[in-house]
């Protein structure tokens, strides 16, 4: 292609073709012949010259035939061809540019080096490999499906588990939160399970995982759910297995759809969890979600604290630790969502909101109520005598 300028009243010559849209010069092109003695014609000589890659013939529009792409081949020389399939040589010249067959100098050392490094590396793999194996606990072993260990807890394989569900039948949910949705399942042990699916569209969800892995293997509490296991990192969905809580979350209780809480169970339920949180805190472990629905209820009114994909680690010996807000509206501490300064006052704010919660029965947040009650806090302050009423009924 040639561009050429309008002061240089360039005549093209045949078979060149003229693109004229452009102020100021004008484009001419033409095909280059495969032999690859193209001459620049005299009478395009002062224009500039540019080489393109083309996919068909050219049409009226140098644009709608240019690509993107090129190839480049080499043709070796039969010597150099040669020296590579048969001899097993390497092309090279010398000093005078003179090819020359180079053949690998594969000395008696240089073979029994690479043997000896070899088996060095192999003993050294076992070693490690036989060390991590003894230190992984028993506890862990016992409920090993698969033989294999991920980060201190077993891994279930994606198979075992959509089995265990039923393939994730919608009859199992048993809720849904903001990384993913829970189900039953039973294990061909018998455990009854709760399996955690993580969203596949969520781009947090390798983070979440990992987090609730890392955060529950460190916790030993009564009144917090236990991680059974999880799928490999690598597998196509990630799958979290927790023991199976069979009595609904507090929040279903308090709407009346499990049942009523009589009010020496609410005063439990507020207990155990305020043991909870004091556990999670002197654990360095911060929960940023502490609400009715994330508190689970066993047959006997025991508490379980659950979903732990938005705990930090939060070391004892800093003041907070800045962050962008997170957790659930109506929990979230006002201090922690205005100055991005997360503390463990954080959980505790959310856990007076469940306070509140369990004293009235009423949800945290509720769009029905008027702008100045929607979020449940603002209850206390302007109907204090409706929770005196409450607290002394129940007491």
């Amino acid at each position: 292609m040639f561009k050429c300028n309008h002061s240089l009243s360039v005549i093209p010559p045949k078979p060149f073709y003229n693109y004229t849209n452009c102020p100021g010069y004008s484009i001419y092109y033409g095909l280059q012949n495969s032999a690859g003695n193209f001459k620049v014609p005299s009478s395009l000589a002062q224009c500039t010259v540019y080489q393109v890659a083309i996919r068909d013939s050219p049409t009226d529009d140098p644009f709608d035939f240019l690509s993107p792409e090129f190839q480049i081949q080499v043709q070796l020389s039969d010597d150099c061809n040669k020296c590579l399939r048969h001899r097993g040589g390497q092309c090279q010249l010398d000093i005078h540019k003179n090819f020359f067959c180079a053949k690998e100098d594969k000395t008696l050392a240089w073979k029994l080096g690479i043997g000896i490094g070899l088996l060095v590396i192999i003993i050294i793999g076992l070693l490690i490999m036989w060390r991590c194996k003894r230190r992984v606990p028993t506890f862990y072993h016992k409920y090993t499906e698969s033989d294999s260990v991920y980060h201190g807890v077993p891994v279930f394989s994606f198979k075992d588990l959509e089995v265990a569900t039923k393939k994730f039948d919608s009859s199992r949910e048993l809720g849904e939160g903001g990384f993913g949705t829970v189900y039953y399942g039973k294990l061909k042990d018998g455990r009854e399970v709760a399996v955690k699916r993580l969203y596949q569209h969520n781009f947090k969800r390798v983070e979440q995982f990992m987090n609730e892995i890392k955060i529950l293997t460190r916790l030993r509490h009564r009144n917090l759910v236990t991680l059974y296991g999880c799928t490999s990192q690598h597998s196509h969905e990630l799958l979290l297995v927790y023991e199976y809580i069979s009595n609904g979350t507090v929040t279903s209780h308090l709407r009346g759809e499990s049942g009523i809480l009589p009010w020496h169970i609410r005063m439990k339920v507020a207990l155990e969890t305020a043991t909870a949180l004091a556990y999670l805190h002197a654990s360095e472990i911060i929960h940023r979600d502490v609400k009715t629905n994330n508190i689970l209820l066993d047959d006997t009114f025991w508490i379980k604290v659950a979903d732990f994909g938005l705990s930090k680690l939060f070391p004892n010996d800093v003041t907070h630790v800045s962050t962008a807000p997170q957790g659930s509206p109506g929990y979230v501490d006002p201090e922690y969502h205005q100055c991005y300064r997360l503390t463990s006052k954080s959980d505790v704010y959310s856990f007076g909101v469940v306070l509140v919660e369990l004293i009235s029965s009423m949800p945290a947040v509720d769009m029905s109520r008027d702008k100045e009650e929607i979020n449940l806090v603002s209850y206390p302050k302007n109907y204090p005598s409706f929770f005196l009423k409450n607290f002394s009924r129940g007491s």
